[in-house]
């Protein structure tokens, strides 16, 4: 700021002049100030009082909508055939299996549904579901108890059939234990009653209390987050939010407890007042508290568990703690109100000072410049005429310019390819934005996003023009049209390349050969320099004085943050040490330049004092043909390099190779042509069977997906599958899979020739639990007699996710679906972890069977099998292509085999035709 103010020149009628009025406006602030603060204060009361009544009103609402849907729900289910059937013939194995099968299917459709069952006249459980985060069991017939003497079953043995029981808010108790973590729970029940009007029992729902009365949580424009909301019964007040499930003190409180006077004190409100009976509102120590009584129901439908009181949703909110942590502006006011009257003194001071001079167009510079040097952007003012007037210390440090350089120039005399006047929005409201290339003082290019605004008078007279210069728009260039493209860079536009390569064809026209190096910084060092354009302009300035001082290359450009291209000459006549005298000069050179970089890099950490920051970065290189490749080839091809890189992964650099091209161009025609794939129906199934060792017949089959495009036609899943696992496209396959492997199996009959079904999953699909679910559900409501499924999955995923696996493991055992080991060998196979896992299968790869007997003798696979067979695994043997390798395993402990002896993939049709022909002989 002091750099913009001109000597005090002026006379010291004009200081006390502005001091006077500098006073009286921090009066008048003072003034203004206390009567807003008291007016916020009370608004901010309200909002949270207003939030208070309108989450219990919302909450209240809710739940009477629930209890009319669960009352028609119950009656629903009271009424259904299975349970008609039930009443009629109560110890029909069958139809209790049927019961069990139609509570599964409401509660998969029902949230916050925890158990469904159905208790006889004398309490015993006939049927019982549990549900758990999404996952459904049947609760096996051992595990059934007698729930004769619990207060539910006794009020509700006793309503009259057309009534509902609902309990009052509880914890779930299993065996006399509360079960942890803690869950309330909500129960409503239906007397169950026969054709001949004898009762049979009750049917009891189970719903998470925490779940049924979380729609406030729904409601984002509500600031519930700061609000205690709550039900107060008879006895209890129930937390519904804010509460940690391991503490039970924290769920519920006591009402006649010295924990909850100030519940005691709504309860003594509406058991004596009537006028505060039904709905009211009170402060206690600081707690701002309002109760509301739940809406009447139906007496003649529901019968609770209370009847002298009723229950009341309660709100309350610490105010203080709240202003503490929300609002620091109102916590701290005598602070602020201090501190803003110097900033009003000094800004009252230094505006009547200005105004006595009459420089009005200073006024709006001194704000600018006071603006600009307290943000992380680059700041650039110039007038009418595009003479520079100001910039701030970013900018400067940016382009590596000195504000003495750039005053009362034009900015043409600095920078190439301006925006035209006529471009800028006329509208002082509006804005200019894009992208756009500018040199550096250095002589490098660089990339920014530029924001250009008019600045006019109350006249409407233009004064200035305002630039902001920040971190460019990062949009994916593959999202642009690629019709006329055959290759697009996934980091920079296709444009931008071209204007690099241009500039490099200008600036390395006097040299035969040159090496293009696209580095690519990472992790932290990365995060800095996009956390602050001052420290990035500073890197950059740095960074081309180091090459080109010191090592002789020049940094290019700047297309990125993260992105630096330099270029540096090929020296024909390469001295070569003696330990390079077998190493190809490509491989040297590229190697000095690797060491130089590293060595740049380092440097300048020490140089800007970041030296302790880990600086990791990768980089791809690209070397010209003599005066045959463009710079825009050049550049494109260091691009390729380094996008290859992070495919390939084999070290901190890859110079350009042909084979890269064609492989980046082919990912991403593969991208493309994915996006539609799914919609068009693109992906198919073939079946390869697997053959008993023993007898050669066939024991199952496993699915393998296969994809046939118009464009690329039939493409490996090797291909195709890692590309969709980086999105969400791997659970639609997923699904995809199954249904047309569900589709294909229901074509044929396999009750009297069972057969096993395997599906592949990957790791991300395994770890899922929603996805697993899913499978689960299709596969139960599927229904195809005679076949059982197993999911296959590598043993990579696996072990890396050992705990989590064993759990979904245990889940599919317990729906009959079996766990097998794909690939085994190729990963960790590792007996230590093999005893851990619950699987029950290993597939030995390929690999271990295909050169035998020419190449390898069978002592690994006969060790891998003996392995497996340590730990009670079954064993397949992929691969098996000979009569020589069949020979081999059924010496082995191996129960089956997969290959192309028995057969190739094919249709399930072949598989089916193939199968009952054995059988029929």
């Amino acid at each position: 700021m002091q750099n913009f103010f001109e000597p005090d020149k002026l006379p010291k009628k004009t200081n006390t002049y502005a001091v006077a009025i500098a006073i009286i406006c921090v009066i008048i602030y003072n003034i203004g100030f206390s009567i807003v603060f008291s007016n916020q204060m009370n608004a901010l009361v309200g909002n949270y009082q207003e939030n208070q009544h309108t989450a219990v009103d919302i909450t209240d609402l809710f739940i009477s909508d629930k209890f009319v849907d669960i009352y028609e729900e119950l009656n629903i289910l009271r009424n259904s055939s299975e349970m008609t059937s039930y009443l009629r013939e109560p110890d029909a194995v069958p139809i209790i299996d049927e019961v069990e099968d139609m509570f599964i299917r409401y509660a998969s459709n029902k949230n916050g549904l925890t158990q469904i069952r159905i208790l006889d006249e004398t309490g015993e459980e006939i049927v019982r579901v549990n549900k758990a985060k999404e996952l459904i069991k049947r609760v096996p017939k051992s595990d059934l108890q007698n729930k004769f003497d619990r207060y539910y079953f006794q009020h509700a043995i006793v309503i009259d059939e057309t009534q509902v029981y609902v309990s009052d808010f509880d914890l779930n108790i299993e065996n006399g234990v509360i079960v942890e973590p803690y869950e309330p729970t909500i129960r409503f029940a239906a007397k169950l009653i026969d054709s001949s009007n004898q009762v049979k029992g009750i049917l009891i729902l189970n719903f998470d209390g925490e779940e049924f009365f979380s729609v406030i949580n729904k409601y984002e424009n509500l600031d519930v987050e700061n609000l205690e909301i709550g039900i107060l019964d008879l006895n209890n007040y129930w937390s519904l939010n804010h509460s940690d499930m391991t503490d039970l003190d924290e769920i519920v409180v006591t009402v006649k407890s010295n924990q909850s006077d100030q519940m005691r004190d709504i309860f003594e409100k509406v058991q004596i007042n009537s006028k505060d009976k039904d709905e009211g509102k009170f402060r206690n120590n600081g707690y701002h508290f309002y109760y509301k009584k739940i809406d009447e129901i139906d007496e003649g439908k529901y019968v609770f568990e209370g009847k002298s009181f009723s229950w009341y949703f309660v709100s309350f909110f610490d105010l203080k703690m709240l202003i503490a942590n929300n609002h620091p502006y109102y916590a701290n006011r005598v602070m602020v109100q201090i501190g803003s009257s110097i900033i009003v003194f000094f800004i009252g001071f230094t505006i009547s000072r200005l105004l006595r001079q009459k420089k009005n167009q200073q006024i709006l510079i001194l704000t600018s410049a006071y603006i600009s040097n307290n943000t992380h952007d680059g700041i650039l003012v110039v007038n009418q005429s595009y003479e520079v007037v100001y910039c701030n210390v970013v900018f400067q440090d940016i382009y590596g310019y000195k504000l003495n350089e750039l005053l009362n120039r034009k900015i043409t005399d600095f920078f190439e390819g301006n925006i035209h006047k006529s471009e800028i929005a006329n509208d002082a409201d509006e804005v200019w934005s894009d992208n756009i290339w500018n040199k550096t003082k250095a002589g490098n290019w660089i990339l920014k996003n530029l924001t250009i605004k008019e600045i006019r008078d109350s006249k409407d007279i233009l004064i200035y023009y305002i630039g902001i210069y920040s971190t460019p728009v990062e949009v994916n260039p593959l999202n642009k049209s690629l019709e006329k493209l055959e290759y697009q860079s996934s980091l920079i536009y296709q444009d931008d390349i071209q204007k690099i390569g241009r500039y490099i064809d200008e600036m390395e026209k006097e040299y035969e050969e040159y090496m293009a190096i696209t580095v690519q910084l990472m992790g932290d060092s990365r995060k800095l320099l996009e956390s602050s354009q001052s420290v990035h302009g500073k890197f950059i300035t740095a960074g081309q004085q180091e090459m080109q001082i010191d090592m002789g290359y020049n940094l290019i450009a700047v297309p990125r943050t993260d992105l630096l291209i330099l270029v540096s000459p090929v020296v024909s006549n390469l001295e070569i040490a003696p330990g390079e005298a077998f190493i190809k000069p490509e491989d040297i050179i590229v190697e000095r330049a690797m060491m130089d970089i590293d060595a740049m890099l380092k440097k300048l950490q020490i140089r800007l004092g970041y030296s302790n920051l880990e600086c990791k970065y990768q980089t791809g290189v690209a070397i010209s043909s003599l005066k045959t490749d463009s710079g825009t080839d050049i550049i494109q091809n260091s691009l390729i390099a380094l996008e290859a890189l992070t495919k390939y992964k084999k070290s901190s650099y890859l110079v350009y190779d042909e084979k890269y091209y064609e492989f980046i161009k082919y990912e991403n025609t593969l991208r493309n042509e994915l996006k539609g794939a799914l919609s068009n129906q693109e992906f198919y199934i073939v079946y390869q069977p697997q053959f008993d060792v023993k007898t050669n017949e066939i024991m199952g089959v496993e699915a393998l997906v296969r994809w046939q495009n118009a464009t690329l036609g039939n493409v490996s899943p090797l291909k195709f599958i890692p590309i969709m696992e980086e999105t969400d496209q791997i659970y639609q396959l997923g699904q995809t899979v199954a249904a047309l492997v569900i589709d294909d199996l229901m074509k044929f009959d396999w009750e009297k020739m069972p057969s096993r079904v395997s599906i592949n999953l990957t790791s991300k699909e395994f770890i899922n639990r929603k996805v697993i679910n899913d499978l689960v559900y299709m596969i139960n409501t599927s229904r195809i007699e005679g076949i059982s499924f197993c999911l296959e999955i590598t043993e990579t995923t696996l072990v890396e996710n050992l705990e989590i696996a064993n759990e979904i493991i245990h889940l599919l055992h317990e729906e009959n679906i079996e766990v097998s080991i794909d690939d085994f060998g190729t990963g960790y196979s590792s007996l230590g972890y093999l005893k851990q896992l619950l699987a029950d299968e290993l597939k030995i790869d390929r690999m271990f069977i295909m050169d035998y007997p020419e190449r390898d003798d069978g002592k690994i696979i006969k060790a891998i099998i003996s392995m497996g067979g340590e730990i009670g695994m079954s064993m397949v043997v992929e691969g098996v292509e000979t009569l020589e390798q069949l020979e081999l395993i059924k010496t082995l402990k191996c129960e089956s085999y997969q290959g192309y002896y028995g057969s190739k993939p094919t249709t399930l049709k072949a598989v089916y035709e193939m199968y009952k022909s054995k059988h029929n002989k």
